[in-house]
Formats: C-alpha cells, sequence, structure tokens
C-alpha cells in the first residue's frame, strides 16, 4: 500500500485492478478493506460501508480519508488530488 498527499491531508488509498489475485485466489485487499470486501459478479467489488453498500469498478481507487469515510474515484480524480508519499 502507498500513502498518497492531497493538498489538504495524507490519505490512505487503494487501487482496485479486478486481474491481480494470489496463490489462494484471494484478492490482496489492504487491512483497512479486507472485512467489507467482496468480489462480485464482472469483478465489481461489494464495500459493505456504514453509509450501505458500495461499488467499485476494476481501475477505480478507494481513497480512506482522516475520518475514515471512504471514497470512490476514478482514475483522472484519484491523480488530480494526489500525490505518491515519497520516503
Amino acid at each position: 500500500m502507498t500513502l498518497y498527499r492531497g493538498k489538504l491531508a495524507t490519505v490512505e488509498s487503494f487501487h482496485y485492478e479486478a486481474a491481480l489475485e494470489t496463490m489462494d485466489f484471494k484478492y490482496p485487499f489492504p487491512d483497512w478493506l479486507k472485512n467489507m470486501a467482496t468480489v462480485r459478479e464482472n469483478a465489481i467489488l461489494q464495500l459493505h460501508t456504514n453509509s450501505g453498500l458500495v461499488w467499485v469498478k476494476p481501475g477505480q481507487w478507494v481513497v480512506k480519508d482522516s475520518s475514515d469515510n471512504l471514497h470512490i474515484l476514478d482514475p483522472d480524480e484519484f491523480h488530480r488530488r494526489y500525490e505518491a508519499v515519497s520516503d
């Protein structure tokens, strides 16, 4: 997992790429997303959040803000708002 910095805050993020699976055929989700994620038909990711169900398409980003709220962003929007944090 890579940290990304926005103009106002640093957030945790996850880029959903449906073709990536581990040898046990499970998608490598970050710990903060693991218990709420289910892969559905056509590689759509379903997230069970406090606000209800959210769907993520392959290629989209899931961003967790400082209040633990999740935001789903298309790649163009994600890269407009955030840049990778260098170590």
